[in-house]
């Protein structure tokens, strides 16, 4: 739109709209939009992948501005764009995807090898001995 001017459509990408998550984990956006007054054409909204295409099985764009990724992999990270048209209306909104290794190298659902308190061993052990005692470690 024009400077001082409305947008037709009113569209809102729910938060967070930045996900940091581990590979194999589901990330959902969702994405809501309405019109600033009535039109004879129907609203509809739409996923897509910034310079890319979502990922072949494993994305789902319900058509009502839910996009769900399962089993997510590193190069899914990207920008992710909204779109919701009306008519000759058309209106984006975007959100940023960012896919990291597992910290710990651990499978996904498993126990991360970091998240218990250290433990501090010392060997050997202290031993108190009088002159003459006979004693090992």
């Amino acid at each position: 739109p024009a400077p001082g001017q409305e947008a037709p459509i009113i569209i809102t990408v729910s938060e967070p709209r930045i996900q940091i998550v581990e590979i194999g984990q589901t990330v959902t956006f969702d994405c809501s939009a309405r019109p600033r007054f009535q039109t004879p054409d129907p609203l509809t909204i739409t996923w897509a992948k910034e310079n890319g295409v979502l990922p072949q099985g494993r994305a789902e764009d319900n058509g009502s501005g839910v996009l769900i990724i399962t089993q997510v992999q590193s190069d899914d990270s990207g920008t992710y764009v909204c779109t919701a048209t009306a008519g000759q209306f058309v209106v984006t909104e975007r959100a940023q995807l960012t896919v990291g290794r597992d910290p710990g190298g651990r499978q996904p659902g498993g126990r991360d090898p970091y998240e218990r308190a250290p433990v501090v061993v010392i060997n050997p052990q202290y031993k108190q001995a009088s002159e003459g005692d006979r004693f090992s470690f």
